[in-house]
């Protein structure tokens, strides 16, 4: 049966599918059972039959991790050998290629002795050789090689300064552009609670002591430490202020403008220098100076003082109307919080006078209130009017004051919304439903959030979008630019202009509201991709880009992401607020005849558009295309400004106003064709709603009248008629009209005056940026243009600042005290230490006789060590600040025309002449010295004067002949040195040759296994390879194999060089590496054996393998604590992935697919989904015969953790068979058929 085990087995397994042969006893159901698979009768047709696809999965599994059990052991130890000889490999390449390499010096050595040689032995021989022209010829040669190589290193020495001062610039530059300065200012703004008298703590001990002396010095000494720490505080704090200034400016800089410095330049051209020590060299880097001269002198200085004057008007202009605008509000002296006050007193007067004085007061508070809104409501509707009249010109339509329209219209609004608030009581409910009130409430204020959020677009974009543009654009910051033009990019893609698609869109709409169909849905087509593309902008991926959504969120937003999202974000939130308010209008509903009152019919033939379902989402995509073209626009206006102003073009300079025009025209646009006539109509309404809540038929009052020709009815007659009616039905006295009016007109009063305040605020706020950012333009201008305004003559501005020779100037002097102050801190620390150290010596001893003193003792080394870390910070902070400080002003002396400049220049081209002049001596010198001539020198130097003689070409002959010698003996040993490297080499190969066989042999056990894994794995997943799983493993196996290969065969190589002894280092570290995965992979794959007894008893979950070894052979694991150890322990590994971008796939999944699925209820035939043919499946009472057949043949039999021999096997069998035990169970189990 051994011999043939294949065959039997093959013959059992074709049996297991076979249904007319019959695996069971006559009761287990005869042909049926064995048709339905032989199973328990209660369990044929309920239960799920494996198929002999997950049969050999199972068998599998099973037999691999039977193998893995068995050699663990070996394997695990295969590995350790094997990670322990690969470094010991590589010590012995380490020693042959160091000799080896020694081997090389030692050759060279030899040849360049052996040409010395040959050349003084020629010499000997010859009495005309040029051997003995070499004193004079040397002699000359020295002095030539002396000036190239006093040049050369003159040039050097220039290099490394300007390496190290472009350092110093760069960190200066990085600390003052970033946050290192922020940090530095808050630290010197702290206070200093360190207790700088040190001494206090001892004071006592000393005294007593006797040493009252010593106490008087110690405090003397603390008290001119603190004294200094401070002064150096006070000029630490007054150079950060400098800095402070400096980088509001520098910051405005271009970001490359260090790259353009002296120092940078001359960096660059001493490089190419040393590189190529010529005079063609050297004339081409005088050149470069020349032409950079040449640029400074040919600076167009009349376009220069244009630029400069335009920028002082605008900052001239920008004052006056700052001037007028706190002029206008210096005439009302009132603080803000005290008007709002005032305000806030008024409306709390009004709700009390309405809960005190009852109905009556309501209901004349009621009246009066209505009666002031309508009369609002007329004002309000002639300003929409006039608003809607001016039409395209409403961009620039203001008040008499000089206020822009949509202020106005704003303070109207809230004057609106502050009268009504008044009637926000719960009396009030008794005149009108509590919903009511509150829907009108809601639309009033909706409106006026819109109009608030206008004037945050205006006063954000003014405020913080325009100044953050202008310095982005000005330092030419990459990723607006970048950003900037996707934008372009964006607006072109859509083959028309934003204006065509303006016009064709307000054609759709106007069609909309007149009912009329629209056939062009390619306009909506194109602005929809024109929205999902600028989203995407937004997000930070470019619509062009093949980048994805997820990797574009994983990385910060930049700068130019940024400032257009925050840009758009104001048109968002604008946007949000309408779609709030007209939600909260539609809440209204109001009868069909009060569209007759005049207010409401006024406001609707102003209004230029109807809100309906067909209307909303043509306004939305047109609202988009504005704020795309606003946003454009402006992005044009401020690139070409900054270019202009990099020109010097005067002419093209656009100032604030002009660069808020496209804001101001989509503000504009939106409030004339979105907002206009909604407030007055929706205010009418509201006049009604209470109208009719003071007892007056609005509707039937409307039908009464006559409204003739102009079918329209008075709203302030109906508020007339309300008025008298309840007065003449006592509804309230006139005594309650007087007071309510009263308090009506001062809260009214009250309000406008605190609007005009904040209003006039605001402006004044946004004014004051505009100026500063102006101011800050303006001397960046001056900074950067300063040598041409020098050389025409024209003194600094008063309106600068800051002043660049100002700001130099009071950094240089507060550098210079920090340096001088420096000098005094150290002289008081160290004074200050040795007093520390002697009153701490006295108390260690004082502390050795009086325990009590301990404390006293420690509490002094606390305060101590707080006082030095106090002193080393500032110390550090103030080093850093001198850092930063010297940077600048070396950086600010050779950026412009400086005395220090010239004097630099001046020095650099001395330095250019006389490397020049070094160039010309060594290219006329006609002189040459070989290097075996200098090499004899070296040997034995000729003295200053003396000839080459025969004699001593004769003893220089003998030192070389004896230093080949020598070297000959080193080379001879070394050889011997090669070899035994060599043989080690040759050891430690056989040794990883053995390791070797033993891994490939082990391997040999489970190769097979594993393939059938794999091709099980490639069923599962078809041919995609699983990152974690069996075909990844092979591969990388196979990776593996392949590049112990390639090393072992460079080692045993013959010629062992550098490069290759290299690639053999790296390549023993790359499989150091991957042995660890290899080993460890293969055994996490096996899922650990357990015994059948041990999950029958216990309640841990049976393991894959038990599960295979069960009877029935259909145990699942189904929740993750019954995954083997080895399934949940497999993501803490990784393995070298030769498919990094294949799906993902955990040891569970893996482990789950090579297991069979869950028993589900079957049909009483199985058939195939594709063919409705009855498929074959297999008997588990043949599974059961085949697993116990094989266990036999494979020698597990009856532990199958434990392979037994043939004569191990026959043992177990006879010692069975004569156990006197089993002997009994026998004759027990006869006697009942006895």
């Amino acid at each position: 049966m051994r011999k043939g085990r294949e065959t039997l087995l093959t013959l059992l397994e074709a049996f297991v599918y076979d249904p007319l042969v019959d695996w069971t006893t006559g009761n287990e159901g005869g042909y049926t059972g064995a048709f339905y698979g032989g199973g328990h009768i209660t369990n044929t047709m309920a239960g799920n039959l494996q198929s002999k696809k997950d049969m050999e999965r199972e068998i599998t599994l099973s037999m691999f991790s039977i193998r893995m059990a068995e050699m663990k052991a070996s394997w695990i130890q295969n590995k350790e050998d094997m990670l322990a000889s690969l470094p010991k490999l590589q010590t012995t390449l380490e020693s042959l290629s160091k000799t080896t390499e020694d081997i090389t010096a030692v050759d060279n050595r030899i040849q360049l002795l052996e040409q010395q040689r040959a050349y003084l032995t020629d010499a000997t021989d010859d009495s005309n050789h040029a051997m003995f022209t070499l004193s004079k010829r040397n002699e000359e040669y020295g002095h030539v090689m002396a000036t190239h190589t006093a040049a050369l290193q003159a040039v050097q020495e220039k290099l490394n300064e300007c390496e190290q001062w472009n350092i110093a610039h760069q960190y200066g530059m990085t600390a003052i552009q970033g946050d290192k300065l922020q940090k530095m200012c808050t630290e010197v703004s702290l206070q200093i609670n360190v207790p700088l008298m040190c001494f206090e703590p001892v004071s006592e001990f000393l005294n007593g002591a006797g040493q009252s002396q010593l106490v008087s010095q110690c405090e003397s000494v603390s008290n001119e430490l603190g004294t200094v720490i401070r002064q150096r505080r006070a000029v630490l704090h007054t150079c950060l202020d400098v800095l402070h200034a400096y980088a509001t400016v520098i910051t405005l800089f271009p970001h490359n403008f260090i790259e353009k410095s002296r120092t940078a330049k001359w960096q660059c051209w001493m490089q190419e220098l040393i590189c190529n020590f010529t005079t063609q060299q050297c004339s081409a880097i005088r050149g470069y100076m020349l032409e950079d001269a040449a640029k400074s002198q040919s600076a167009d200085i009349e376009n220069i003082m244009k630029t400069e004057s335009v920028l002082q008007e605008s900052y001239m202009e920008l004052n006056n109307r700052l001037m007028t605008l706190v002029q206008r509000r210096s005439q009302e002296t009132s603080d803000a919080t005290m008007l709002r006050a005032h305000v806030q007193e008024t409306t709390s007067a009004v709700h009390r006078f309405m809960q005190e004085g009852g109905m009556q007061a309501v209901t004349c508070m009621t009246s009066v209130v209505v009666t002031a809104l309508c009369t609002l409501s007329k004002r309000y509707l002639i300003m929409e009017g006039a608003a809607a009249g001016a039409g395209e010109r409403l961009m620039d339509l203001t008040s008499r004051d000089g206020d822009w329209f949509l202020d106005e219209l704003c303070s109207m609004s809230g004057n609106v919304n502050q009268l009504l608030g008044l009637l926000n009581d719960p009396a009030v409910t008794q005149l009108l439903s509590a919903e009511i009130c509150h829907q009108v409430s809601v639309a009033m204020n909706s409106i006026h959030t819109v109009y608030t959020a206008l004037q945050d677009l205006n006063i954000n974009f003014r405020t913080i979008i325009m100044p953050e543009a202008i310095k982005t654009l000005l330092c030419d910051e990459p990723t607006v630019r970048q950003t900037l033009d996707h934008l372009d990019q964006l607006v072109k893609s859509s083959g028309s202009t934003l204006d065509e698609l303006i016009e064709q869109l307000e054609m759709q709409l106007i069609n909309a509201i007149m009912g009329m169909e629209t056939t062009d849905g390619s306009t909506i087509l194109t602005v929809k991709k024109m929205r999902q593309e600028f989203d995407l902008l937004l997000q930070g991926q470019d619509h062009h880009s093949s980048e994805t959504l997820l990797q574009s969120l994983a990385t910060e937003l930049t700068p130019g992401q940024m400032l257009l999202m925050c840009f758009s974000g104001l048109f968002t939130q604008l946007a949000a607020e309408f779609d709030s308010m007209l939600d909260a209008i539609g809440q209204i509903q109001s009868p069909e005849t009060w569209k007759m009152i005049d207010v409401v019919k006024e406001a609707q033939s102003i209004k230029l558009t109807a809100f309906n379902e067909s209307t909303v989402g043509l306004l939305s995509h047109l609202s988009f295309v504005k704020e795309l073209k606003a946003i454009s626009d402006f992005f044009a206006l401020a690139r070409s400004t900054i270019s202009a102003l990099n020109e010097s073009a005067a002419d093209q300079i656009s100032d604030t106003e002009i660069l808020a025009r496209p804001v101001k025209l989509f503000i504009a646009e939106y409030v004339r064709k979105h907002v206009i006539g909604l407030p007055s109509q929706t205010l009418g309404y509201i006049l009604c709603y209470y109208i009719s809540g003071l007892h007056i038929d609005v509707s039937a009052e409307i039908e009464l009248r006559d409204i003739g020709a102009a079918s329209k009815v008075s709203l302030e007659e109906l508020c007339k008629r309300a008025m008298d009616l309840n007065m003449k039905n006592g509804a309230f006295e006139q005594v309650h009209l007087t007071q309510a009016s009263a308090l009506v007109g001062a809260n009214d009063m009250g309000w406008r005056k605190s609007d005009l305040a904040a209003r006039l605020d605001n402006n004044i706020t946004v004014l004051k940026s505009s100026l500063q950012k102006t101011q800050l333009q303006l001397a960046r201008f001056q900074w950067l243009h300063e040598d041409g305004l020098n050389k025409a003559g024209k003194p600094t501005s008063q309106l600068t600042h800051p002043v660049h020779a100002t700001i130099m100037s009071e950094l240089r002097k507060g550098i210079q005290t920090l340096v001088q102050q420096e000098t005094a801190v150290t002289a008081i620390k160290e004074h200050h230490l040795q007093l520390e150290g002697s009153v701490t010596q006295r108390l260690k001893w004082a502390a050795g006789a009086n325990p009590t003193l301990s404390q006293v003792l420690q509490q002094f080394e606390e305060t101590l060590a707080a006082k030095n870390s106090f002193l080393q910070n500032e110390a550090l902070l103030a080093a850093d600040v001198v850092t930063v400080g010297n940077a600048v002003l070396h950086f600010e002396a050779l950026r412009t025309e400086t005395p220090d400049a010239v004097a630099a220049d001046s020095s650099f081209l001395t330095l250019l002449g006389r490397c020049e002049e070094a160039c010309l001596v060594i290219e006329a010198c006609q002189v040459t010295v070989t290097e075996v001539e200098q090499l004899i020198l070296q040997k034995k130097p000729l003295p200053p004067g003396e000839m080459v003689t025969v004699d001593w070409i004769q003893s220089c002959l003998e030192l070389v002949e004896s230093q080949m010698h020598e070297e000959q003996q080193k080379e001879e040993e070394l050889q011997k040195a090669v070899e035994n490297a060599k043989e080690s080499v040759q050891g430690m190969v056989n040794e990883i040759r053995c390791v070797l066989t033993i891994h490939h042999k082990l391997m040999s056990d489970v190769r097979t296994i594993l393939k059938s894994m794999a091709k099980q794995e490639e069923q599962d997943y078809g041919a995609a390879v699983i990152s974690g799983g069996i075909r990844e493993y092979v591969n990388t196996y196979k990776t593996f194999s392949e590049n112990f290969t390639s090393m072992m065969k460079l080692v045993m190589s013959e010629d062992l060089t550098p490069g290759i002894a290299t690639e053999i280092k790296h390549m023993i570290k790359r499989l150091e590496e991957e042995i660890i995965c290899i080993y460890d992979k293969l055994v996490m794959f096996a899922p650990p054996l357990t015994s059948e007894g041990t999950s029958e008893n216990t309640d841990v979950a049976p393991s894959f393998a038990t599960a295979v070894k069960s009877s029935d052979g259909l145990q699942l694991i189904s929740s993750p604590k019954h995954l083997p150890s080895a399934a949940v322990k497999s993501d803490q590994f990784t393995m070298p992935s030769s498919a990094s971008h294949s799906p993902q796939m955990s040891m569970a999944n893996l482990t789950n697919k090579l297991t069979i699925p869950l028993m589900k209820k079957p049909d009483k035939v199985t058939r195939d989904p594709r063919t409705g043919k009855a498929v074959q499946e297999p008997n588990s009472y043949a599974v059961g015969v085949w697993r116990r057949v094989k266990t036999k043949l494979d020698g597990r039999d009856p532990d199958v953790n434990k392979r037994l021999s043939v004569a191990e096997q026959v043992d177990f069998v006879i010692k069975e068979a004569t156990n006197p035990d089993n002997l009994a169970m026998l004759y027990e189990g006869w006697t009942p058929w006895v």
